[in-house]
């Protein structure tokens, strides 16, 4: 059994996705799932974003076109 360890981070911005990319991230996830998110995590301190298509263009373009 292998133990394998990926860094995996959510995306937040360019600036932050640069410094991640630099580090050698394994992976970043864009959370395009926010419809009554701030109500289930209301009492919780998680991130909220709110991402479309335009991020995941951003995003493949860092990472696949460099």
């Amino acid at each position: 059994m292998e133990n394998d360890f990926q860094l995996i981070a959510f995306y937040s911005d360019t600036q932050t996705l640069d410094e991640l990319i630099d580090a050698g991230i394994d992976g970043i996830v864009i959370d395009w799932e926010n419809k009554g998110k701030s109500n289930r995590q209301n009492h919780y301190n998680t991130q909220i974003s709110i991402h479309d298509s335009t991020d995941l263009e951003v995003v493949a373009k860092k990472i696949y076109l460099k």
